[in-house]
């Protein structure tokens, strides 16, 4: 059987991420830091008709109407399922303070039925297929997981009325999802290698009435973690126990919830009335995407989506300097200060001994994989990780933050003053942000401005004298003026050294970098020449830049729509920003999750999805927007009215 497998939905606390699919099925699990193991290979629910003897798997290209949504402003995920009479509705959480997922099935019929609900799940626990154990756990009735340090509980509420462990892959099995599709399991209770596991209720459902299933995963660092876990969920950590576990699940249901209302109703803003409701739901989401995919040490990956295995061989699972400063910037500007602080902190400890950056790291710290050559440099990253402290001292005024991590600036600032060319005072050779050539680029050179700009504002904070980072940042800018521009084309050339003319939607970011005023010419030229080169006829969207091979040809990107739209806001052109805001939203998944980039020929979403710095990127431009045009203050006047 195959079914879709794309991220729909995401559920998370500080340790776990957990994505679904289009099917309601989970495809991801990250444990215990967000983005580093991906310890799912896959899952199923099956459902076996008792009196007719027919099984299924859930999956939407198996003729069930399946719909999905996040429940409310909460970080709750529910997906609908229905087929003739029966109805399944699957809602998922991650609880906020303790390692538990809960998947809840809530089953109605409009007849009488008697059924065997079946749930299927074979782990890729830190990333491999073998050396993991699984077994039935008598004294507290569940099936255990384990493999190196990774535990994962799996308990059900009311208890499986049968279980069976197994295996898969290795020896040419086929798995324990094969067992389960004659409609009884066999009830295996331990195995190891290349391991799975089903588990079984057997339900009678009436009709208008409700039947209520509880699942949960329970994660740990050892089995004393998971049994102290179930202990907690039936009570036994009590002299009283919970005289229903039913109860308690509900309760624990309802802290979640109401955790997360909490937390999104500070950092929603009241919205103009010129914004459309798709753009309410787009920035509320964007607040948990962001949220979902912040390790609780401070890393903040790409995207949790691992389809691009096939197509080069690796995922976006990885801290990138770049994308995490511009995420950075957005926490701090929407009301999460202490997830981009835990961000710097993150940045602090991975910062080479040079003073720089290297090319993305994982989630524990470690070096992640690259294509670069030694030293893995992008020098814009090294910038931004510097604005992005700026930007967090902006919204906090917290100074004595920036003391506790000036040594990490100063290092990074005079790395950046000493890492140029004597001549021309430009940076020398690096990276570009597209990660595909090694030049001087614009961008590049526009991030390092900006970053030695705020690193001098930063010394002059803490009452350090650090003037000449300010007076380097002046020369470079003076020289990327006259060095980049082209007086035949009356616009911006994207790199020199080597040269390359060709037209490049990072160049807005002159402007929106403030290397170039609204008020100068050449910025008003650079942006018709941009847009009118680079807009996709079809679809709309800004292409990355002239000649984008990624994905087959000149896709639009969210990021580079919204860099337009933020240069449009500097030049005071609120009709044409307002726009492009509404282009970026109207891209967004029905789940509300906004991709990398779509196709320019059909507009379906292309890459990863959710992409973190789309969403970033789609926050900070609503903020610029409220800021130019109107008084921006976070408010509790949130748009629980306008979003379901």
């Amino acid at each position: 059987m195959t079914c879709m497998s794309n991220i729909t939905l995401m559920t998370s606390n500080p340790n776990i991420l957990l994505t679904i699919d289009e099917g309601g099925r989970w495809n991801n699990l990250y444990y215990p830091n967000i983005g580093l193991w991906q310890n799912l290979l896959e899952s199923r629910v099956g459902i076996y008709h008792v009196d007719s003897g027919a099984f299924e798997w859930i999956c939407k290209n198996r003729n069930w109407d399946i719909r999905q949504k996040s429940l409310g402003n909460s970080n709750t995920c529910v997906t609908e399922c229905s087929k003739g009479d029966l109805t399944v509705n699957i809602i998922d959480r991650v609880h906020p303070n303790h390692d538990i997922i809960i998947r809840k099935f809530v089953l109605t019929s409009q007849s009488h039925v008697r059924l065997r609900i079946f749930h299927y799940q074979a782990f890729n626990m830190k990333q491999s297929s073998f050396q993991e154990t699984c077994y039935w756990d008598e004294t507290r009735p569940s099936i255990v997981h384990y493999k190196q340090g990774i535990y994962f509980n799996i308990s059900g509420f009311p208890e499986f009325t049968n279980h069976a462990c197994g295996e898969h892959t290795l020896k040419g099995l086929k798995g324990t999802h094969m067992d389960a599709e004659d409609g009884e399991l066999q009830g295996g209770g331990i195995s190891h290698g290349s391991v799975d596991s089903a588990v079984q209720w057997d339900i009678e459902i009436w009709p208008e009435k409700e039947c209520q299933l509880y699942m949960l995963v329970l994660c740990g660092r050892s089995r004393e973690e998971i049994n102290t876990e179930y202990d907690y969920v039936v009570g036994r950590d009590t002299q009283t126990p919970h005289e229903s576990p039913m109860g308690h699940l509900y309760n624990l249901e309802m802290e979640s919830d109401r955790f997360w209302i909490s937390w999104a109703a500070g950092r929603t803003p009241k919205l103009p009335d010129e914004f459309s409701e798709r753009v309410a739901e787009i920035y509320r989401r964007s607040l948990f995407v962001i949220a979902n995919c912040a390790d609780g040490r401070g890393s903040v990956i790409a995207s949790p989506d691992i389809g691009t295995l096939n197509l080069v061989g690796d995922t976006y699972g990885y801290c990138w300097w770049r994308d995490g400063g511009y995420i950075a910037m957005a926490m701090s500007a929407a009301g999460m200060q202490e997830m981009a602080r835990s961000f710097i902190k993150f940045a602090n400890d991975c910062q080479s001994p040079e003073g720089y950056f290297l090319h993305r790291h994982l989630p524990d710290g470690s070096l992640g994989s690259t294509w670069h050559p030694p030293p893995f440099l992008q020098i814009d990253q090294t910038a931004t990780v510097i604005s992005a402290a700026w930007r967090n001292y902006l919204e906090t005024g917290n100074t004595v933050f920036l003391l506790r991590h000036w040594q990490m600036i100063k290092s990074a600032a005079r790395f950046l003053s000493r890492f140029t060319d004597q001549e021309t005072g430009l940076p020398k050779p690096s990276f570009d942000l597209w990660e595909e050539k090694k030049a001087v680029n614009a961008y590049s050179v526009a991030a390092v401005i900006k970053g030695l700009r705020d690193a001098e504002r930063i010394a002059n904070e803490l009452g350090k004298d650090r003037s000449e980072w300010a007076i380097t940042a002046e020369k470079m800018n003076e020289s990327l003026l006259s060095n980049f521009y082209n007086e035949d084309k009356k616009s911006f050339r994207k790199a020199i050294d080597p040269l390359d003319d060709s037209l490049d939607s990072s160049l807005l970011m002159l402007i929106n970098l403030d290397v170039l005023t609204p008020d100068d010419p050449r910025s008003k030229e650079l942006v018709e020449s941009v847009e009118k080169r680079l807009w996709a006829a079809r679809t709309g969207g800004l292409a990355r830049y002239e000649g984008d091979s990624y994905h087959g040809h000149e896709n639009p990107w969210i990021i580079c729509t919204l860099w337009l739209a933020q240069a449009y806001i500097k030049f005071g052109k609120k009709d044409k920003a307002l726009k492009l805001i509404e282009w970026a939203a109207s891209t967004a998944t029905e789940t509300n999750l906004l991709p990398e980039q779509i196709d320019s020929g059909d507009g379906e979403a292309v890459s990863v999805m959710p992409l973190v710095w789309s969403h970033a990127t789609f926050i900070l431009t609503v903020k610029d927007y409220l800021d130019k045009f109107y008084v921006s203050k976070l408010s509790t006047e949130v748009l629980l009215s306008r979003v379901e």
